[in-house]
């Protein structure tokens, strides 16, 4: 392993418990937790074998700033209704974080929910702006809108049917995926409208759609980082900021 000594700012893709990737992926980066920035487009829990590794991992970080995925919404959601969404623990690979959660103390589980709360549905940065999923019909002013907007402030009480339920905002950054369709130029039966990119001078970075490669689109000021790293052959992607330089795990 071995560690820059000056500070810089990453991003890290969707990590969903592979923690011996995330992990391998941060050293090929050469990432110091002393130091460097580590930025996150979300669904950090599930589907992966090492949830409590992975979320303390984590946790205990002194400058990790993630956003909101909808994985860590159904997380959030679980614990605070005691009662796990049914399609994040039956299709989505919920069940196993929810397992694990019966061997974590009172503390340790108060002290996720909090911690999950506070995650921000979209970050500004002087040239990025950080969201998990997709924009779809937001321009840059209504992301502004959204930037005091976390996972503890949108989220709502099931309803008696259980299941998620959210403010729309956050339904749409958290799950949507239109947007970066129409950047890779893939036309789905279901699409409900054309779509014109953000105007913005920043480049968007989101995770949320699994795919083989980053992929960047100018036209959409674009970026997607998550590639797959939940899949056998997926890979963790990490981002410096910095230098636009690209590191995945061994």
């Amino acid at each position: 392993m071995w560690y820059h000594t000056c500070m810089r700012n990453l991003i890290i893709g969707d990590i969903h418990a592979t923690y011996d990737k995330m992990r391998s992926a941060l050293d090929n980066a050469g990432f110091n937790p002393e130091t460097d920035n580590l930025y996150s487009t979300g669904d950090l829990c599930d589907r992966g074998e090492k949830p409590i590794e992975t979320l303390g991992y984590l946790m205990a970080l002194p400058r990790f700033f993630p956003v909101a995925g909808n994985h860590d919404f159904w997380l959030y959601d679980a614990i605070r209704s005691k009662r796990p969404d049914p399609w994040w623990t039956d299709h989505n690979g919920g069940d196993t974080t929810w397992a694990s959660l019966d061997n974590q103390s009172p503390e340790f589980i108060a002290g996720l929910k909090t911690w999950l709360g506070a995650f921000p549905l979209v970050r500004f940065l002087d040239r990025y702006i950080i969201v998990h999923a997709g924009p779809f019909l937001f321009q840059e002013d209504d992301l502004r809108s959204c930037c005091g907007l976390d996972i503890e402030s949108t989220w709502r009480p099931q309803d008696r049917y259980g299941g998620i339920s959210m403010d729309p905002r956050a339904e749409i950054l958290c799950w949507d995926r239109e947007y970066i369709y129409e950047a890779l130029g893939i036309r789905e039966k279901w699409k409900r409208c054309e779509i014109e990119p953000v105007s913005t001078d920043r480049t968007i970075i989101c995770g949320h759609t699994p795919l083989r490669n980053v992929v960047h689109s100018d036209r959409f000021h674009l970026t997607g980082i998550d590639t797959g790293g939940f899949t056998q052959d997926g890979r963790i992607t990490v981002m410096d900021l910095d230098t636009n330089e690209f590191f995945r795990n061994s």
